[in-house]
């Protein structure tokens, strides 16, 4: 079934302890994703959205990443030793994610299908987790009151604008840049930092060849203080808009977290039509980390780490390393979980070189 609609619905969830405490809604002219196969696939491990009609019959199906997934990436960077990455893991109660499906006037109801319980067969059969109405002739923008709180109290979003224009955004790839750590005096600087790495990301393939059918947009958020919390510095701690601040001083300096659910809730009102969004903080000390929100510093060297995290947030690809045991021997088979990431295979077959991975 290759069906294509030309209208779609930007679905944003929270899901904490089970229950989904927020969701809102927006229409926009942009085509989703092709259906995945709507019949015969009972029985299938991983994690996928469908809309149904009033029947419960399937009428559209799209693969996602398990949204459980509970560890941050980082980028750490050494002199001596070059690039390197780490993965350390960090447990999530609660996760959110937006979803572009097609606006089907017949479907009447969404469900999500996986696993909650990290302790189930991963490679075992989906479950139903969760099934929403869907009244679409309601749908409407909500504002959170926690936005209009956290507006008046930590800075606000002062304004938007498009600063590589190749079209409409319901014909072109839309990457979305929100400022963190900068204020409002200094939202020119955050300019310089975009600017930066627009020219770093235009140079690098395949974005190169694609440019004519990109637009980035910035969304300007002042925050009260400047900057981000030094490692260093334990009682430095500024009241910034989205909270980005290092995940853990004594274990990994370099890991940068943040408000990833505010993030998506601020994109969402100005720009539904985005398909990636970014963060850029207002520090020196160089970091970043993956995840629903690529983040990364204004430090030179940190612009790579946001280029790396468009490959897992908006192309699901996998890191490609030698999976845990294997010791990088040729025809060992990876008997893990299933992944379905398109650039990884279950068997050691070739060594890769550490300039390409």
């Amino acid at each position: 079934m290759n069906k294509e609609w030309s209208q779609s619905l930007r679905i944003y969830l929270e899901y904490i302890e089970r229950k989904i405490i927020s969701k809102s809604w927006s229409r926009i002219n942009k085509r989703s994703p092709q259906t995945d196969p709507i019949e015969h696939f009972e029985g299938e491990s991983g994690w996928w959205i469908t809309l149904n009609d009033h029947n419960g019959n399937v009428l559209y199906r799209q693969s996602i990443k398990n949204p459980l997934r509970a560890h941050k990436e980082v980028f750490a960077y050494d002199k001596e030793e070059g690039v390197s990455w780490e993965l350390p893991d960090r447990p999530e109660m609660q996760w959110n994610f937006t979803i572009l499906l097609p606006d089907i006037p017949e479907a009447t109801s969404m469900s999500m299908y996986g696993s909650l319980d990290e302790l189930e067969d991963a490679s075992g059969p989906s479950k139903e987790i969760f099934t929403i109405e869907l009244r679409v002739e309601e749908l409407r923008e909500e504002i959170n009151a926690f936005m209009m709180a956290r507006d008046a109290g930590e800075g606000g979003v002062i304004s938007t604008e498009k600063i590589v224009d190749k079209g409409q955004s319901s014909e072109c790839w839309n990457i979305v840049l929100l400022s963190e750590g900068y204020h409002g005096d200094e939202l020119a600087t955050f300019h310089e930092h975009a600017g930066s790495f627009v020219n770093r990301l235009r140079r690098f393939t395949p974005f190169d060849e694609l440019w004519d059918f990109i637009n980035i947009h910035l969304i300007n958020v002042a925050s009260i203080d400047s900057g981000m919390a030094d490692p260093n510095d334990l009682d430095d701690n500024p009241r910034t808009f989205f909270d980005a601040r290092f995940y853990n001083f004594t274990i990994n300096d370099r890991l940068i977290v943040d408000d990833q659910n505010l993030a998506q809730r601020v994109v969402n009102q100005p720009i539904p039509e985005f398909d990636l969004v970014m963060m850029i903080i207002n520090t020196p000390l160089f970091g970043g980390s993956g995840g629903r929100v690529s983040v990364f510093s204004s430090h030179p060297l940190s612009s790579k780490i946001g280029i790396h995290e468009i490959g897992h947030t908006a192309f699901g690809l996998a890191d490609e390393y030698e999976f845990p045991g294997s010791n990088g021997r040729i025809g060992e088979i990876y008997d893990g979980p299933p992944r379905s990431e398109p650039n990884i295979a279950t068997s050691i077959l070739v060594i890769l070189a550490p300039s390409i991975r």
